[in-house]
């Protein structure tokens, strides 16, 4: 009987781990390999136009890994000056900050206005990749060939926006 008792211990230990093995790589969604997500920025579509009309600032965004999202807005119209290097610039000055979830508001060496930083976080959810927004809940990022839509839940429906993929 000691036998089988022991079979059955080891049966159900390799049972156990191999669904814990399956749940730990079930939510792990990896960003899709076949989008340059790292390299370049993202702008959102009509940066120069209604869109950042209405909103008063030009947004552009940079993922550096393993899950680390800076959002620039820089004012319009004065946006429209700002050179794509420029913006690369200053996104590699400040991935160097090693704060989280921080809002910053300088010219940051390279502009002429005040420009707003905010340092966060994404992060994968059920599988989807999620970030803080500043809403009362969070952003969802889908990623496409060259570009990103962010989904915003809104009141009657959600809102997408979205981002073309800047590589330089």
């Amino acid at each position: 009987m000691r036998v089988f008792e022991s079979i059955l211990l080891i049966l159900m230990m390799f049972i156990s781990s191999a669904v814990v093995a399956d749940a730990q790589t079930s939510t792990k969604i990896p960003i899709p390999e076949d989008i340059v997500v790292y390299d370049g920025y993202f702008a959102r579509e009509e940066n120069d136009g209604k869109m950042a009309r209405l909103s008063g600032n030009s947004h552009y965004m940079k993922f550096y890994g393993p899950d680390r999202v800076i959002r620039l807005f820089i004012p319009y119209p004065y946006s429209k000056n700002v050179q794509p290097e420029t913006i690369s610039k200053i996104f590699q000055q400040v991935s160097k900050h090693s704060a989280v979830d921080v809002y910053l508001k300088d010219t940051f060496g390279y502009l002429e206005e005040k420009a707003v930083v905010n340092i966060g976080r994404f992060r994968r959810v059920a599988g989807d990749i999620m970030f803080d927004c500043g809403m009362s809940s969070p952003c969802k990022i889908n990623f496409a060939d060259k570009r990103l839509e962010i989904i915003k839940k809104g009141v009657l429906t959600d809102h997408a926006i979205v981002y073309d993929h800047i590589n330089l």
